[in-house]
């Protein structure tokens, strides 16, 4: 299914995770060539939230959409949600649960993210250092590149 309207949303090309919060709340995050948003919903459907938009991702510092999303979590105490902004930008987004306002960022090893294309990378001893995605273990929401 391709990229369609709703009442007050944008529908993703694809999706990559699809997270239930602590309020039974439904987050999906577009993850197709263009997707540059999450969506947010209830348990019944009701459309409640975008945080973004289709083909309007400005790089790894945009404040307002994302880049291919890989997993979303939602922390209940903070009531801040996690996005793994992850195939196409290069960083971890923090937004505010209900109002969907960016409240910070961060690329590799905590610092300002660089969308520079590094290839492969490798360190001293020749293993493989990861310059690809950045992705979320499901159940821990923990971040990893």
């Amino acid at each position: 299914m391709g990229a369609a309207q709703g009442p007050g949303y944008e529908w993703p090309q694809s999706n990559h995770g699809i997270h239930i919060d602590y309020k039974g709340n439904v987050w999906i995050g577009g993850n197709g060539e263009k997707d540059a948003h999450i969506l947010k919903f209830t348990k019944d459907g009701k459309f409640l939230m975008q945080v973004g938009g289709l083909g309007k991702n400005a790089g790894s510092n945009d404040l307002e959409n994302f880049g291919r999303v890989a997993k979303i979590w939602v922390d209940p105490k903070a009531n801040e949600a996690y996005i793994a902004d992850g195939y196409l930008n290069k960083r971890v987004a923090v937004i505010d649960a209900d109002t969907g306002k960016m409240k910070r960022y961060w690329g590799a090893y905590g610092n300002r993210p660089d969308d520079t294309n590094l290839g492969k990378l490798r360190s001293e001893s020749g293993r493989r250092r990861s310059s690809s995605a950045i992705r979320c273990t499901a159940s821990s929401g923990r971040m990893t590149d």
